[in-house]
Formats: structure tokens, C-alpha cells, sequence
């Protein structure tokens, strides 16, 4: 086993020498990122809350930047000095915005809501545009960003630089692969049974159902349309203006519920390039376990000193997109004009 080399920097100090303990949570929005390290009580620190800090480890592979944020909290005791950072989604999820965006795309509202909590941003996916999108201040930045993300087909995590992805594939994303009993100790699968009702989703605009840009009015949301029950749910989003965004956005929410029906759960030896979104490809599988590959949605690193260095990952056995569903979901749309 490597001895990994762990690289605290807190402020303009370096804090590589100490034994260091610590817990990394990286997720998906409304979720937040979470930093939790543990230095000697006796080492010199004098930095507090606000200031910057990041975490670099070298897992034997290359050094890599797994976090980068502010501390949100410091404790001492006889034993420890407990710090506990935060990236640039405890920003979001302080910032309550209220406001209007009118016609504008939903990576645009994204952008700015950001730019609002001084958030970076790596890459965000377009999506459609919106008639009008309001935010009221009942729901958090962070909320918002997740719910208008899911109507694109994406989600959003940040990279170790503290820069919010929003992408079809749920993060920075990126491939790797892993080999069964090698960097991968242990892994558990699982599929649930889908009895969730077919969806359709329906907006409002300014043109008729047979106008040219395929939008419709609300007196005609439901005509020739599935009734809502058992087999069918109607979800209204009146930010969505036309047939081909309703569409897409049904794909994205059915696309979400699906993945959450193959649950997948990965121990490893700690790889510092793993991220949110990114598909892992699985070699040397048991017989027992015939998966080929998941797409990750949660990790948790942990490291004790004189002990192993692990990440735990909570993935997904479905790694296609919801452009894979907009077939499927073509016809309920089409009912509707």
C-alpha cells in the first residue's frame, strides 16, 4: 500500500509535515461539499474563519487538487484542532435570490445566479430557453440551480478548484477505469423495482398549438394529453415554452428517476482524480457482479493517520444521458397537440 502525501494549505501556510486526518464529502447540488480535518492541538495556526484553504493529495498516481474552499469553522481541544471548510456551495446555499429572468437559457440563469454569490463557473449545459423564470427568495441558490439543472437533463458538482460544473453528466465528469481487487476492495449493486408513473411535462406560451414554434396556452395544457393516475403524472413547468423542451425536460426527470433505481456502491483505495460525473469503468468484475461501468454521484474520502487512505462512492448503474429517452417520450408530448 502507497503512503500518500497530503498537502494542507490554510491561508499562506503549508501544513504538509503533521499528521494530518481528514474527511472529504463531494456530491451533487442541493447537497454541499464538506471538508473536516484534524491537526495536532499543539501546531501553530492562527488563521480563522473565512480564510482560504485547499487540499492536494498524492495518492502515489500524481497529485491532485481535491478541494478548494474557504474554513467555515475551527475547533480546539486538548487532543486536536478540528477545522471545517467549505467550497463555493455553502455560498450558494446562504444566497436566497429573488428576481426575474426573462428569455433567457437555463445555463444563463445559472451563470447568473452565481455571479450573484461570487461562484466560479466551469462549464455549464445550455438548455432551453425560458419565458420567464422567478425566483421569490423562498428557495436557496443552491436549490434553484438544481431544479433548474434537472429541466436541462443535469446536475451540478464542483471540481477540487472550487468551479461549479452543471452538465448532462452530473459534474466535471471524466472516464477512468478501475480494476475489481486491485484499486477497487469492494463493491454492492442493487435494482429497484420502477412502478413510478410514465411523466409528461407541460409549459405555457404565447402561440397556439398548431403555431409554428409548436407552443401552446394553458386552457390547453391537458387536452388529448394522458390524465394524470397510476400510469401517468403531468408535471406543469410554465417557464417551458415549446413541445421540444417539454420533451427534453421529461426525459431529464425520467432519466433521474431511473438512475436512482440502480444503485451502485464502490470502496476503494483512494484516487484523488475521481469526481462527481464521471464514469468509471469496472474490469475484472466476479461473475457475481456482471457490471461493466456506473456513473458517479457522491464520494467520501477518509484518511487516519498510520492507517489507509479510502473513498467511498455512491454511483449509478445507468450511465446514458436523457437524449438516450426523448424517443421513447416523443408520443406523450405529441398527445398534447
Amino acid at each position: 500500500m502507497l503512503q500518500p502525501k497530503i498537502s494542507l494549505t490554510v491561508g499562506s501556510k503549508l501544513y504538509d509535515r503533521h499528521a494530518l486526518a481528514f474527511r472529504l464529502r463531494r456530491t451533487q447540488l442541493p447537497a454541499l461539499d464538506r471538508l473536516e480535518v484534524s491537526l495536532p492541538a499543539a501546531v501553530q495556526f492562527d488563521a480563522g474563519p473565512g480564510e482560504d484553504c485547499s487540499l492536494e493529495i498524492d495518492g502515489g498516481d500524481g497529485a491532485a487538487v481535491v478541494f478548494t474552499g474557504r474554513i467555515s469553522e475551527v475547533r480546539r481541544s486538548a487532543q486536536s484542532l478540528d477545522l471545517t471548510a467549505h467550497n463555493g456551495g455553502l455560498r450558494l446555499a446562504r444566497f436566497r435570490p429573488a428576481g426575474a429572468f426573462e428569455k433567457l437559457t437555463i445555463g444563463e440563469v445559472i451563470e447568473n445566479l452565481c455571479g450573484e454569490a461570487g461562484v466560479s463557473v466551469g462549464n455549464v449545459v445550455s438548455g432551453p430557453t425560458l419565458a420567464l423564470r422567478v425566483t421569490d427568495g423562498r428557495a436557496t441558490a443552491a436549490e434553484e440551480i438544481a431544479a433548474l439543472a434537472l429541466d436541462a437533463g443535469a446536475a451540478g458538482a464542483f471540481s477540487g478548484e472550487d468551479e461549479l460544473y452543471v452538465t448532462e453528466e452530473g459534474g466535471p465528469a471524466g472516464e477512468m477505469a478501475l480494476r475489481y481487487g486491485r484499486e477497487l476492495l469492494a463493491i454492492e449493486t442493487g435494482q429497484v423495482v420502477d412502478e413510478y408513473p410514465r411523466i409528461t411535462v407541460v409549459g405555457e406560451g404565447g402561440g397556439a398549438p398548431a403555431s409554428a414554434e409548436g407552443r401552446w396556452v394553458i386552457q390547453t395544457f391537458l387536452s388529448g394529453g394522458p390524465a394524470p393516475g397510476f400510469s401517468d403524472r403531468v408535471i406543469a413547468r410554465p417557464e417551458i415554452r415549446t413541445t421540444d423542451d417539454a420533451s427534453a425536460a421529461a426525459a431529464a426527470l425520467t432519466h433521474r428517476r431511473t438512475s436512482a433505481l440502480t444503485p451502485v456502491k464502490l470502496k476503494l483505495w483512494l484516487n484523488p482524480k475521481i469526481e462527481p460525473g464521471m464514469r468509471l469503468e469496472l474490469a475484472d468484475m466476479p461473475a457475481s457482479l456482471p457490471l461493466g461501468e456506473c456513473r458517479v454521484r457522491q464520494l467520501v474520502s477518509t484518511y487516519v493517520p498510520n492507517g489507509a487512505m479510502t473513498t467511498e462512492v455512491w454511483a449509478s448503474g445507468n450511465t446514458g444521458g436523457p437524449a438516450d429517452l426523448l424517443g421513447e417520450l416523443a408520443g406523450a408530448i405529441g398527445g398534447l397537440l
